[in-house]
């Protein structure tokens, strides 16, 4: 179906076809589980869509911050891409140096998305006299990304809900609810991006969360409220930005396919149809969209790694920009995850030592000087996180390498627990078992079937025998496009072994995969479209494989979320909460009698007494006048129980002193985490129950969240 439209009399044409699918594909998906008439639904997610609008405007921006780098990429094939990539690099980047010295406000939030549209805007208006379109003509849209329309409408509509209500495999998006969103929060409210000794991952990177701030400052978000203002919309729009940035990483993951099937010999069609088709893989891989919906980070790493392949694959770069670009989004990536040292420097560094070695002109001092640039920028990019850490607790990469530079505030005990939920128990053929089949303890039909670990696991479809057959496809049976295969199943075999000697072993750990298989699946599809064209009973045949390709990875996409919040009868849905915006958590508007324990937190009565979570460590949207921490970091009730044993007496005054009246205990939770071996050893259900009891007893009783109220300095229970 692609060449026809490619040579259409109007380019536009790939185009309408492209927005068509996806809006006939959003209308559907959009009724999916809703409990209203079409016609409601589709009003509603309009309404979210809108909300969405800063991150259009934060990834616009992203695009015209790449254009004084132009000049690096001046002789390269794909201009437009390898800006939008850098450009993002650099804004993120920015963004983490801006609040880490303090400037996290509407001042700089609207300046930066400022500059960078009016960069975009002069360079495309350049493009424009130049009669050429953002990515020239040989960047034309392929209408073989029609196939991938579909998977898109899942990931916007998913991305419409409010946090917490989606995807059962990330327990309602529970590290959104714990950091992701709510690390921005107390960094609004301070003007400043700072690690906190109550939740160790604001020791992270953290640029996508300095991201979600700079959303909040530049919308002009109440410090107090922060991203919860209003009805919560900001929290769409970071849902947004991150579904964005899945995009990105899909499309550029489909401009690197395309550029090593031209590599390899394909004409200039195949390889853009090529092109479609894995970036279409890379998105309706269901994990993807799992993730991209969410307001995670792992796009961020994809949409870096593929720029950074791309650099790799261009002519006419000097290796100083060659070296350079490549260390500037692969530090970007760290800067998005700690992990992507490994899982985007290595396929990247793969890629770039070739292509620093083949354009070596028979001197070393090339190679020499690329990878030293590589390394100097992505240290520079890096630079905001290892200052800021090493300035707060001596250790640039806290709570990493705590044996080579201290724990910070750290007991050897907190390290030990943090080391533990960060470690997997096995042998090493337990490590090679996960990547397949369930981990050791459970089995196929347990009902922990989230112990498929690695490729097994359903939300991630076709894509292992998919890359598994495209490798071998490549390699064994196009001998232009050998090298280019083997150096992409180099990388993905070394992503593989980092993530069985450094991980824990989760599925979603192997997300950096994607754009690097997914660039070896557009490769043996490119072969197989050479290979149909040279027939003329074959070619329909061989143009259909990718998109069919792409279309079953929909499939898995679909059922996986058509599944959410499905009862066993049948009733429910994903899309129950398609009208609702996040201050649905809230309990804005319930009667008190009816308020949830977040509820009645926003309409206490007294708000100068700060309310301690105990259990709980997803705060997001008990908002603004809690005391909270992650079940690694101190406990505050933990530590007084442990200077004045069986005393609650002394307990309540030294809580007291700190502003807090208020708890609400979480003892399922508690319980869970002590199982793990993860929380305070000395907060146990137990201990909460007879402080309880010291204090009066429970308050009120939501038996359904399984929590409960406690006042501070209430009449002992008899």
């Amino acid at each position: 179906m692609d060449e026809p439209l490619d040579r259409a009399a109007h380019p536009v044409v790939p185009y309408a076809i492209v927005a068509g699918c996806l809006a006939a594909s959003l209308v559907v998906v959009s009724m999916v589980g809703a409990d209203a008439a079409p016609g409601v639904a589709i009003g509603a997610l309009s309404l979210k869509l809108g909300a969405m609008w800063p991150a259009v405007v934060m990834l616009a921006a992203g695009f015209g911050w790449g254009r004084p780098l132009a000049r690096l990429w001046k002789p390269a094939e794909d201009a437009a891409a390898l800006q939008l990539a850098a450009g993002l690099a650099v804004l993120f980047s920015l963004g983490e140096l801006l609040g880490v010295v303090g400037l996290l406000g509407p001042l700089t939030g609207v300046a930066t998305w400022a500059i960078g549209l009016g960069l975009a805007t002069w360079d495309i208006a350049g493009r424009v006299r130049a009669r050429r379109s953002l990515g020239g003509e040989r960047g034309r849209l392929s209408a073989a990304w029609a196939f991938g329309a579909p998977a898109g409408a899942v990931l916007l509509v998913a991305a419409a809900m409010p946090p917490g209500w989606l995807w059962a495999s990330e327990y309602g998006g529970y590290d959104a609810l714990s950091y992701h969103l709510q690390l921005p929060q107390e960094w609004l409210a301070a003007g400043r991006i700072a690690p906190s000794e109550h939740n160790v991952y604001s020791y992270l990177p953290g640029y996508v969360e300095a991201a979600f701030a700079q959303i909040g400052a530049a919308t002009m978000a109440p410090r107090d409220q922060g991203l919860l203002a209003g009805d919560g919309w900001r929290l769409i729009a970071c849902q947004a930005l991150h579904a964005g940035l899945t995009l990105i990483a899909a499309w550029l993951t489909g401009c690197v396919a395309a550029r090593v099937a031209v590599r390899a010999g394909a004409g200039d069609l195949v390889a853009r149809w090529a092109g479609a088709c894995a970036g279409g893989i890379a998105l309706a891989t269901p994990w993807a969209v799992v993730t991209g919906s969410l307001a995670y980070n792992e796009a961020g790493v994809n949409a870096m790694l593929a720029g950074a392949l791309l650099v790799c694959v261009q002519t006419g770069l000097s290796p100083a920009a060659r070296g350079g670009l490549v260390g500037l989004l692969v530090g970007v990536a760290c800067g998005f995850k700690p992990t992507s040292l490994f899982f985007a420097g290595l396929p990247a560094g793969v890629m770039l030592a070739a292509a620093l070695w083949r354009g070596r002109g028979g001197s070393i001092r090339g190679p020499l000087v690329g990878l030293g640039a590589g390394a100097l920028v992505g240290l520079v990019a890096l630079a905001p996180w290892l200052v800021r850490n090493a300035l707060h607790g001596g250790n640039p990469v806290f709570p990493f390498a705590a044996d080579l530079f201290g724990s910070a505030h750290w007991t050897a005990d907190q390290l030990a627990r943090y080391r533990s939920a960060h470690t997997f128990v096995g042998s090493v053929a337990d490590r090679f078992a996960t990547l397949l089949w369930a981990s050791p303890g459970s089995s196929p039909g347990d009902a922990a079937v989230e112990r498929f670990r690695g490729f097994a696991n359903p939300q991630w479809g076709l894509f292992a025998p998919l890359v598994v057959s495209a490798a071998m496809v490549a390699m064994v049976g196009w001998k232009s496009a050998r090298r280019d295969a083997a150096l992409l199943g180099a990388g993905l075999v070394a992503q593989v072994g980092a993530w069985l000697a450094f991980t824990h072993l989760q599925s979603r750990f192997l997300l950096p995969t994607l754009p690097v298989g997914a660039i070896l699946v557009g490769l043996a599809l490119a072969r197989v479209r050479v290979l149909g064209d040279k027939r003329p009973d074959g070619r329909a045949a061989a143009g259909l494989l990718g998109g069919l390709l792409v279309v079953a990875q929909t499939v898995f996409c679909f059922v996986i979320y058509q599944s959410q919040h499905r009862a066993e009868d049948g009733t429910g849905g994903p899309g129950l909460l398609l009208g609702a915006f996040p201050d649905f958590f809230t309990g804005a508007g319930a009667a008190d009698e009816e308020a949830s324990a977040v509820g009645w937190c926003h309409a206490r009565a007294d708000k100068n007494a700060l309310v301690y979570l105990v259990g709980d460590a997803t705060p997001l949207y008990f908002g603004p006048g809690v005391v909270y921490h992650t079940t690694f970091d101190t406990s505050p009730l933990g530590t007084l129980m442990r200077e004045s044993p069986n005393d609650p007496a002394a307990w309540e005054r030294a809580l007291r002193t700190r502003g807090i009246g208020w708890l609400i205990v979480n003892p399922g939770e508690i319980a869970r985490l002590q199982g793990s071996g993860w929380y305070d050893p000395s907060v146990t259900p137990e201990s909460m129950r007879d402080f309880a009891t010291a204090e009066g007893g429970a308050e009120r009783v939501w038996r359904d969240e399984g929590r409960y109220l406690v006042r501070l300095g209430g009449e002992p229970s008899r």
